[in-house]
C-alpha cells in the first residue's frame, strides 16, 4: 500500500470515527429519553473545531453548568458522555492486538484522541 492510499484511508478512518463517536452519544441519549440535535462548534465564530450533541428532555434544553444540575441529570449526562468510550477504546485495543502496522497506527491515534477528548465531554457551551 502506498503512502497516498494510507493517507486517504487514515483521513476516512478519522472522519468515520468522529461520526461513530457522535452517533453513540445520540444513541445513548435517545435510550435515556432525550431529544438530540447535532451542532457545530466554532473557534472565534469562524473555524469549526467540533460537533456537539445538544440535549433536550421534557421540552427543556439541557443548559447551565455541571454543578447546577441535580444528581439524576448528572448521572444521565455521564452515561451519555462515556458511551462512545466504552465501545471505541476496547475496539481499538483489539485492533492493536492484530499487529498490523497500519491498524496499530490508527488505533493508537484514535485511543490518544479519545483520551485527550474525554475531559472535554463535561464542558457544556
Amino acid at each position: 500500500m502506498d503512502a497516498a492510499t494510507v493517507g486517504w484511508l487514515t483521513l476516512a478512518t478519522v472522519l468515520s470515527m468522529g461520526v461513530i463517536h457522535e452517533v453513540l452519544h445520540i444513541f445513548s441519549a435517545h435510550q435515556l429519553g432525550y431529544l438530540t440535535r447535532v451542532t457545530p462548534r466554532f473557534y472565534r465564530r469562524v473555524v469549526p473545531y467540533a460537533l456537539a450533541v445538544d440535549l433536550e428532555k421534557d421540552g427543556k434544553q439541557l443548559t447551565g453548568t455541571w454543578k447546577s444540575w441535580d444528581a439524576a441529570t448528572k448521572a444521565e449526562y455521564t452515561d451519555i458522555a462515556i458511551t462512545p468510550y466504552l465501545f471505541i477504546v476496547p475496539f481499538c485495543v483489539f485492533l492493536l492486538l492484530t499487529h498490523h502496522p497500519v491498524l496499530m497506527m490508527w488505533s493508537t491515534g484514535i485511543i490518544a484522541w479519545h483520551f485527550i477528548n474525554y475531559p472535554l465531554e463535561w464542558i457544556i457551551v
